[in-house]
């Protein structure tokens, strides 16, 4: 995901390697938790996660938009053979867009106190 100019605070950053290495050696599963809809264009998702839940690990194939809609904070982190760092977004209220190129593999993890709830629109022919 890209910079956020948030600095991961050292309980967060100990809350998603604990994840990653309880759910080292998961399936790759789909981005989201429910399938909405498809086409030959798109995929639509929903993920709600409460508090310290994560996604199944998945993998960014294509190109995406996120609309987070509910939550305060959410963070990411990808099996430790990527090499990637952890990472975490303050979310504002009312939610927010962001748009995530395809390529990475990771698990979203609700790192905050309220109900993370987002739909994810997955460009198929990007």
């Amino acid at each position: 995901m890209a910079e956020t100019g948030f600095e991961l605070p050292a309980e967060i950053r100990e809350q998603l390697e604990k994840f990653r290495d309880e759910h080292q050696g998961d399936p790759i599963g789909g981005v989201g938790k429910r399938l909405l809809f498809e086409d030959d264009r798109v995929k639509i998702w929903e993920m709600r996660l409460e508090p310290g839940e994560g996604s199944p690990l998945h993998r960014h194939e294509h190109d995406y938009y996120l609309a987070m809609l509910e939550g305060d904070m959410i963070g990411g982190v990808s099996p430790k053979e990527t090499g990637d760092e952890p990472f975490a977004a303050p979310l504002p209220p009312g939610g927010m867009t962001v748009s995530i190129p395809k390529g990475s593999l990771e698990w979203s993890v609700n790192v905050g106190r309220e109900t993370f709830y987002e739909i994810i629109v997955e460009l198929k022919q990007s």
